[in-house]
């Protein structure tokens, strides 16, 4: 607070010592990542964000709320870039969505919309995951809106991932709300992106899905056999 140019070096002395011992382990690599973000290193912002969707997505929820948490105490003091801050509460709005925190949840999305800095991607990623704590609170009619919100977003700024998922999300607030027809049509419109986009077990998924649908309107549970046999290789794979 005082002297913040000095603050600064020592954060990246601190940050080039730990890189120095990140093969012992990942307390080693948060606390690099930590210092990093001090000390304003070039760069830092963007690979925080790469290496925290990573965590995300390889289920390393520890080791990125280990790194959140310890953030979020310099955020509320106004000592970190406001594009930091704001996927900071993002990354932890999606840690208690996976945990059940939807309370939690709903405040850590306020404060990073709260954060006006103009990126569509974090903008869609909120609203998504508000529709996310809608489900987790069975608030179904909220969050198709939220998904409806955050799915011409992902169009926009040419997020295939995110639109899939978007379209999934609402063919399961459908199916939640008795709405078959609307999430059959869902589920039929999320298969081919996934497929153009090699998202295998998205797909599996859709494939299951649409096999619940024929049993739903056709009936006869040959068709869903049908269906399940298509999509067993898929999930065998992403076990594999």
């Amino acid at each position: 607070r005082e002297d913040q140019a000095r603050y600064r070096k020592l954060s990246r002395r601190a940050a080039a010592w730990c890189r120095k011992r990140q093969s012992g382990g990942v307390v080693w690599q948060v606390e690099a990542v930590y210092h990093a973000l001090l000390a304003e290193e070039k760069g830092v912002e963007q690979a925080f964000i790469n290496l925290g969707v990573e965590w995300l997505n390889r289920f390393q929820y520890a080791t990125l709320e280990a790194l959140i948490r310890s953030l979020l105490n310099v955020i509320q003091a106004g000592r970190l870039a406001e594009r930091v801050s704001a996927w900071a509460w993002w990354l932890q709005a999606r840690l208690d969505v996976i945990y059940s925190r939807n309370r939690e949840a709903k405040a850590a999305l306020d404060n990073a919309l709260a954060i006006d800095f103009g990126d569509k991607a974090l903008i869609a990623n909120c609203i998504d995951s508000m529709g996310d704590v809608h489900v987790g609170l069975s608030e179904f009619p909220q969050a198709r809106r939220r998904y409806e919100e955050a799915l011409p977003i992902y169009r926009d700024i040419g997020n295939r991932v995110g639109e899939a998922n978007c379209i999934n999300a609402l063919g399961y607030v459908h199916v939640r709300l008795s709405e078959l027809p609307q999430a059959r049509r869902r589920y039929e419109e999320a298969l081919p992106i996934y497929r153009d986009i090699g998202e295998r077990l998205g797909e599996a998924n859709c494939i299951q899905v649409l096999g619940d649908m024929h049993v739903s309107f056709d009936g006869p549970n040959h068709l869903k056999l049908v269906k399940l046999v298509e999509a067993l290789p898929y999930f065998c794979e992403h076990r594999a």
